[in-house]
């Protein structure tokens, strides 16, 4: 691949990241509380795993994010993992979204797959640069269980994407309870 070829994927990609920016800016907010799932795999050494309840998680990215709990589960419990347990964790997240929270919705229509039954998704995609409040954190059988709240979604037009940016932490401090 060839420098300007890279060039032009990067640019491409700051144009789809600029005009998703746009689509969480005017569509309409959520119109009550919420409680959302996602489900992840992270290294031993990401950020994420050694905060504690009362810490703070900036998630820069753009997430997608579940109303059905039974998609953080399914194929995770009691199975073997895909990935390597010594390098990697398995994570499940609970998050509350207050009121009024910039958001979309997404709903992949009920269908039916081979091996899982019949699917229906049910997904709400948060924008990027989220600051969440870590409300619990529990460790069971080497997967980690979190409940988030979100606390503060960071502006777009604070934090415009121009070019190709450093990766920032994700502690960003404790809260005062």
């Amino acid at each position: 691949v060839c420098s300007s070829d890279l060039d032009e994927l990067c640019n491409l990609t700051i144009q789809v990241i600029n005009i998703l920016d746009y689509v969480f800016e005017y569509c309409p907010r959520l119109p009550f509380d919420t409680v959302v799932f996602r489900f992840l795999t992270l290294h031993n050494d990401d950020l994420l795993l050694n905060l504690k309840e009362g810490d703070y998680y900036r998630e820069l990215g753009i997430n997608s994010t579940s109303l059905n709990p039974y998609y953080s589960w399914v194929d995770r419990w009691g199975m073997k993992s895909w990935h390597d347990p010594k390098l990697e964790k398995t994570v499940f997240l609970t998050i509350i979204l207050p009121k009024d929270t910039k958001c979309y919705y997404m709903n992949i229509p009920f269908t039916y797959n081979d091996t899982k039954g019949f699917l229906n998704e049910f997904e709400i995609v948060l924008p990027r640069d989220c600051v969440y409040l870590i409300k619990s954190k529990k460790e069971f059988k080497d997967r980690y269980f979190f409940t988030l709240e979100l606390v503060y979604q960071v502006p777009t037009k604070d934090r415009p994407i121009d070019g190709i940016e450093e990766k920032l932490p994700t502690k960003i401090g404790r809260a005062h309870v």
